[in-house]
Order: C-alpha cells, then structure tokens, then sequence
C-alpha cells in the first residue's frame, strides 16, 4: 500500500519520541497494530498479549517512558537500528541458552563477531529483498549447500511441536492458569489466557509459550534442570 509507505518514509520522529508514543499508545488501550504498517520506523508497534491487564501495559508503559529519558539510537538510520536492536536481543536469548546448558556442542556461528560485522558491512536494502530467502545466508553457502535448499522462498516452521505439546497437556495449563501466581499480581487476565489454550491455531503462540513458561518458573524456580557437566580432565580406563 502506497500510503502506509509514505507515511513510513515522511515519518522524522526521534527514537525517544517514537518510544514516547509507544507508552501513550499501551496506556490509551490503542490498536496494538495497523495490519497495513509497514516496518520503517525504529521497530515493530510495541504490543501486549491478550490476557495481558491494564496495570501490566501500564507497567510496561512506564518503562518505556523511563527508558526514553536516556534512550539513543544505536544507529542513525533506523534499519540499521533495528538490525542492531534484533541481534542484541537474540544474542541476550541465546546466553541464556549458553549459560544454562553450557556443554562443548553448543555453539552459535552466526553470531561469531566476524560473521555480524560482515553482515553489517552490507548496506541494510541489500540484506533483504521480497524475492528470495535470507540472500546473505544463500550467498555465503553457495557451492556448499544444494541450491534447492537456497533457492527456498518460505521458511521450516517447528510449531507442529509446540501445538502437540498443547493440545496433549491442555488440561494441565488450563489448571496452571487456573491458580496463576501472575494473575495475582494483577498481571494476567485468567479468562483471556484460558481462552487461548483452547484455539486452535493461537497466533499468538510465543507470548503464550512466554506467559506459561514464567508461571512454571515461579513456582519450581528453574525451567529445566540441566545436564551435570564434568569437570577436570578425563579418566583414562585401564
């Protein structure tokens, strides 16, 4: 759409003015997105779950206005910000994932600092395009991946786990929901969460996954137990 582009492109507000009108727009309950929007700003609209109640996107509003007091851009041009804004927040994820199941297999080769700086030194409209799938990625492995698999135009989804996963254990998160340590804080609207375990393709799925994921962590303290790590050198069988 032609004015949705333009508005995009005309738009010159500052990273802590767009962070501003983000609170202004959790705390007046607007739309959470335009279905037209196209992504040209500093980020997508930032948005709450569902079951999420009034005092949490306040909450989170508050935030957001604390943060634009001290906020700057980590790029001038905002494509560059916002690849800079995705890359910090899969590289917190994925230390995370490093420090809780830290065995000599685990590894993330794409965020090796040669890896993103070559990717940075991309001009950020080159990086992507409409036609073909990741074309940094099917450059690089050109002549070592079949060309099939690099001339893709879609992407592998691994939900089909995560809809097993719910539709098997419904019963149990609907109990789990049902005595929500976050609905007590005022947080979560038990109602509306309790409704999204029963549709059948949530399109919200990871903020579900999320909401879920903190109930178990506050009351067991810990998502998984972690394989035991063996420390010193090996022992040598006789």
């Amino acid at each position: 759409p032609v004015g949705p582009v333009l508005r995009g492109l005309l738009d010159r507000r500052t990273y802590p003015r767009w962070l501003r009108d983000q609170a202004d727009r959790l705390r007046e309950a607007a739309p959470a997105q335009d279905p037209d929007a196209i992504p040209l700003g500093w980020g997508p609209p930032v948005r709450m779950a569902p079951w999420a109640t009034h005092r949490a996107a306040s909450l989170v509003a508050d935030l957001l206005e604390e943060h634009a007091a001290t906020a700057r851009p980590l790029a001038a041009e905002r494509g560059q910000h916002q690849t800079l804004h995705r890359l910090r927040a899969a590289s917190g994820l994925y230390r995370q994932l490093r420090q809780e199941f830290d065995q000599p297999w685990l590894a993330f080769p794409f965020l090796d600092d040669r890896v993103v700086e070559a990717c940075l030194a991309v001009r950020t409209h080159e990086r992507g395009t409409p036609f073909a799938y990741k074309p940094l990625l099917a450059e690089a492995a050109h002549g070592v991946v079949p060309a099939e698999l690099l001339g893709r135009r879609t992407k592998g989804s691994t939900d089909s786990d995560f809809y097993a996963g719910l539709r098997e254990q419904r019963a149990a998160l609907g109990r789990l929901v049902d005595h929500s340590l976050l609905a007590e804080t005022g947080l979560l609207d038990v109602p509306a969460l309790r409704a999204a375990l029963h549709v059948p393709l949530p399109r919200t799925s990871a903020a579900l996954e999320d909401a879920l994921a903190v109930e178990h962590w506050l009351r067991h303290g810990r998502l998984t137990a972690p394989a035991p790590v063996r420390s010193g050198p090996p022992t040598r069988s006789a």
